[in-house]
C-alpha cells in the first residue's frame, strides 16, 4: 500500500502573540502529505484543515491506539480504496482552559485569525496546495468558520437548496386542509451563517404573519374551523429572497 507521510511546521503566530491566557504563541502543526506529493513534484493538492475537538489538539489526532487507528493511517487506507489525496493540516489551538472553539475572543485569543489569516495562507506558500480551496474536516460542529469559504457554498446550502428545488414531489401530496409555507431564501445567504440566523427567523416570522393573515381572509381551510384531518403547516426555505421585506 502507498503511504503518505507527516511532517511538522512550527508556526510562529503574531495574533496569539501575548494571548490573555499566556498561552504559547508558537504552534507545532502537523501535516499529512498523500503519497502522490512525493511522486508527482509538478502536481497541486487540495487542502483539509482537520480541528480536533474540545482538549485535543492537531498532533492528539495522530495517536496510534488499538482500536482507533491514527489520522494518517486512515487517509492512506482511504487513498487506496480509491479516495482523492489530499493535504491534511492539523492545527493546535489548545487553551489552558481545554480550547479555544476556534473563535476570536476577548478571554482566549484570536483563534479564528490564527487559522484562517495565519495558518491557511502559510499553508499555500510553503506546500503545493490548490489555492482558495481549503476546506474544513469537523470534529465538532464550527459554523464559525465560515470566512474559509468565500466563495464555495455550504453542503448543507446545497442540500437544502437541492431539497426546496424538488418540493413539487411533497406538494404532490398536500391535501385540501393542508397549508404550505415556504419563506422566501435571500440569495446572498448559505445555511451555514449563523451569524445571520436571527435576521433570518426574524424576517421569516414577520412574513409567516403576514402571509396567514392573507391567507385567513382569503378563507383558506386549514385556517379556518379544524376538521378532524389535521391541517399541516410545511416551512422552507425558497429562492425569492423579494418577498422576504
Amino acid at each position: 500500500m502507498r503511504r503518505g507521510r507527516v511532517v511538522t511546521e512550527w508556526i510562529e503566530s503574531s495574533v496569539l502573540r501575548g494571548n490573555p491566557c499566556g498561552d504559547p504563541h508558537v504552534r507545532r502543526v502537523p501535516l499529512y502529505l498523500p503519497p502522490a506529493y512525493d511522486e508527482e513534484p509538478e502536481r497541486r493538492f487540495p487542502v483539509v484543515h482537520v480541528l480536533s475537538g474540545f482538549t485535543g489538539r492537531g498532533r492528539t489526532l495522530l495517536n496510534d491506539g488499538a482500536w482507533s487507528p491514527s489520522l494518517d493511517d486512515r487517509m492512506d487506507k482511504l487513498i487506496a480504496g480509491g479516495c482523492g489525496e489530499m493535504i491534511l493540516v492539523l492545527p493546535d489551538c489548545l487553551t489552558r482552559y481545554g480550547g479555544s472553539q476556534y473563535l476570536n475572543s476577548a478571554a482566549t485569543g484570536r483563534y479564528e485569525d490564527h487559522v484562517i489569516d495565519e495558518l491557511v495562507p502559510l499553508i499555500d506558500a510553503r506546500y503545493r496546495t490548490l489555492p482558495g480551496r481549503a476546506a474544513l474536516l469537523k470534529a465538532m460542529v464550527n459554523p464559525l468558520l465560515r470566512r474559509a469559504f468565500p466563495r464555495a457554498p455550504g453542503p448543507g446550502t446545497v442540500l437544502m437548496r437541492a431539497m426546496m428545488a424538488n418540493r413539487q414531489g411533497f406538494e404532490r401530496r398536500l391535501r385540501a386542509e393542508d397549508l404550505l409555507l415556504v419563506p422566501p431564501f435571500p440569495q446572498d445567504m448559505a445555511i451555514l451563517d449563523w451569524h445571520r440566523h436571527t435576521e433570518l427567523m426574524d424576517r421569516t416570522y414577520r412574513w409567516a404573519m403576514h402571509e396567514l393573515a392573507r391567507r385567513r381572509a382569503e378563507g383558506h381551510r386549514a385556517l379556518g374551523v379544524r376538521s378532524e384531518a389535521e391541517p399541516t403547516l410545511v416551512t422552507g426555505g425558497a429562492e425569492n429572497p423579494s418577498h422576504l421585506e
